[in-house]
């Protein structure tokens, strides 16, 4: 069996999740690289996780019970990785691809390749692909291996630039463990939905924001606009207007607002109220255990919906449903 540590690192929740999963997989007793297309994780298995998690990445590693070591919160970040590689002296290293507002994934790739170090990396989201490969004076860095999971993000890189002969497909593995996960206790959606307040008739639609105003400000902009999203959804909601092919009755709904994780503290306070629909922002509870205590999950284009469909829980773009709602209008 394959022996020695692997570091593994990561920022953003979505990367992090690719990670826990990647961690699930290595660690099993009972795993073997066939799990995984092509193998292209072989050389992983077996191996010894050590698990660093800057920001955002600390609640989801918790969340899945898994201890990370926190990375420094005003660390040299170049210094700091030459300091974990000479104590672990690891095998490989891996990492997720972090949004355009850090380059710590970066600095490991470049830092390793030094060293003859391999490194993977993984991709979640379809978002601002080459910019996470790209340095802010504009240099291109890349690991030894990438990891889509599904041939549409890696069709997508390539045609931007990414190299084609170093990206793999190597399937959904988080929404994979999503669905095989095991919740805590017996209906935990019944306590989140008490927790919420909604009444025993209530329809709760979980609202999935994105961190696309904060992202805006660090030089990516979004084809569209998260508070108007919002806006939008709940002016149709008090109207009566279909949703995805069905009506609600306003007096029946609560829209959870569940922040991002990079959302600013406050961002959606203006919009708690109680008249209909009733309106409240929490995000106390996993992504699991929210999604499952919802009817229905609705937001742009996060994960969320993704791992919505994943658990059975109906999911809806208001993206493609507000333009099906102006075009019945026009």
């Amino acid at each position: 069996m394959t022996t020695g540590t692997v570091i593994l690192f990561s920022r953003d929740p979505g990367a992090t999740n690719m990670l826990v999963a990647l961690h699930d997989l290595i660690t099993r007793a009972d795993a073997t690289p066939k799990e995984v297309a092509a193998n292209a994780l072989a050389d992983l298995f077996g191996t010894r996780p050590a698990v660093f998690a800057k920001s955002y990445a600390l609640r989801t590693w918790a969340d899945a019970g898994i201890a990370a070591r926190k990375w420094p919160a005003t660390a040299d970040d170049e210094k700091t990785i030459r300091q974990i590689l000479e104590a672990y002296q690891p095998k490989a290293v891996v990492t997720g691809t972090t949004d355009i507002d850090d380059n710590t994934d970066q600095a490991f790739w470049a830092i390793c390749a030094e060293q003859g170090i391999p490194t993977h990396a993984f991709l979640d989201h379809p978002a601002n692909l080459i910019r996470r490969f790209t340095t802010p004076d504009g240099r291109r860095v890349f690991p030894n291996r990438i990891h889509a999971p599904n041939d549409h993000l890696r069709e997508m890189l390539i045609a931007e630039g990414g190299p084609a002969d170093r990206i793999d497909v190597v399937g959904e593995l988080h929404l994979a463990r999503l669905q095989g996960a095991p919740l805590d206790t017996a209906a935990p959606g019944d306590r989140t939905r008490a927790r919420w307040g909604a009444g025993s008739g209530a329809t709760v639609m979980l609202f999935a924001s994105e961190c696309g105003r904060e992202m805006a400000e660090q030089g990516r902009p979004s084809a569209y606009d998260e508070i108007a999203v919002l806006e939008r959804f709940l002016a149709d909601l008090a109207a009566g207007a279909p949703l995805g092919g069905r009506r609600f009755a306003a007096a029946d709904v609560l829209v959870v607002i569940r922040p991002h994780p990079r959302d600013v503290p406050g961002k959606y306070d203006r919009y708690l109220r109680t008249a209909q629909p009733r309106v409240i922002v929490s995000d106390e509870e996993t992504p699991r255990d929210a999604i499952t205590a919802a009817d229905m999950v609705v937001g742009m284009d996060s994960t969320m919906l993704r791992e919505a469909e994943a658990l059975g829980v109906p999911a809806l773009s208001l993206l493609e449903a507000q333009h099906q709602t102006m075009a019945a209008r026009q």
